[in-house]
């Protein structure tokens, strides 16, 4: 038996020491990887101190690819990014948040874009890849993600655990390695204008709004009430958005107004503004849309436009507030 340990704890030890470069290189491999959403370029941005912003912009898809931080920065005057995380609700966007403040001073402002799924919790955590090279030892990833199915507690712990069976990262790996990645950047600071166009069909979009469900778990509420009052004590001026969305397809979306109502009350109970844009004439043209519920490229112009106009009438009156 104890020559067998004498055999066993070296070349264990071996292979421990080994795993944690090896670990390291496949991170930095996966990290320089563009494919879409580019959740990566995003990330990287924040820990290589490329995010400093004086206006910070949260939210899922219906934040990166509507708002444009150029556009809020040339008329704030303010610097500006954009950190939306695509198919996420909000208790991964506070992650985000919290990795921010870790490598920067709070934003001056947050704009919230706040909508339909940002109180739910969805069961299994969407592309969980993103989290693969940032995640080894890290507490707070940790704690944000294991509220989902799709991590186990070794992945968090053990170097090169969390990259077995994941035949498609390492091949996305060694494609970067033999520079044949042909995938280029596709945000800039955190956005995206998606180049396409879109059709109404009434059946389609009833089928699809239908299967959507809507409800507010009470331990993201929480979470969000946690937020707005850090932000508070922070300094940090907040603001709710919701997003334009093509008027027609709200019809069906059950509990639409209630949702609306709910985002609203917690708004108000906060004494929040909240900019929205449900009704907006932005929302009653299908040209602007790439499904139901995103602009495109040129509807999020035109968006980003009225909202930094907004903004600016918002910052002023606080200002005017503050003086008096």
């Amino acid at each position: 038996m104890n020559r067998f340990l004498r055999i066993i704890i070296p070349i264990a030890l071996v292979a421990l020491i080994s795993a944690y470069p090896l670990d390291r290189f496949i991170s930095y491999l996966l990290k320089k990887s563009n494919e879409f959403p580019s959740e990566f370029e995003v990330m990287n941005d924040i820990y290589d101190g490329k995010a400093a912003a004086d206006i910070a912009i949260y939210g899922s898809s219906r934040a990166w690819v509507h708002i444009d931080p150029q556009v809020i920065e040339d008329t704030m005057g303010m610097s500006s990014y954009n950190f939306g995380n695509d198919g996420h609700n909000f208790p991964m966007q506070y992650l985000r948040h919290k990795e921010l403040l870790k490598h920067y001073p709070p934003p001056k402002l947050i704009l919230l874009v706040i909508d339909f799924y940002s109180l739910y919790k969805e069961d299994s955590l969407y592309n969980n890849k993103q989290y693969l090279p940032y995640m080894l030892w890290h507490e707070d990833i940790e704690k944000y993600t294991s509220a989902y199915y799709g991590f186990d507690p070794l992945d968090f712990k053990v170097p090169l655990v969390r990259y077995f069976g994941r035949e498609e990262v390492l091949w996305t790996c060694m494609k970067i390695l033999l520079g044949k990645d042909g995938n280029k950047k596709l945000r800039r600071r955190g956005f995206y204008g998606h180049e396409a166009t879109w059709s109404y069909h009434e059946e389609e979009v009833r089928k699809k709004a239908q299967e959507r469900t809507w409800r507010a778990e009470p331990g993201v509420v929480a979470l969000l009430d946690q937020f707005i009052n850090e932000c508070k004590s922070n300094h940090t001026k907040l603001v709710f958005i919701y997003a334009p969305e093509y008027i027609e397809a709200q019809q069906f979306i059950p509990n639409h107004q209630k949702m609306l109502d709910t985002l609203r009350a917690i708004a108000d109970a906060h004494q929040l503004t909240f900019l929205d844009y449900s009704k907006s004439e932005i929302s009653r043209h299908a040209e602007y849309f790439y499904n139901a519920t995103h602009l495109n490229k040129t509807g999020a112009q035109i968006f980003s436009g009225q909202l930094a106009a907004d903004i600016r009438k918002y910052w002023d009156a606080q200002a005017a507030s503050s003086e008096e």
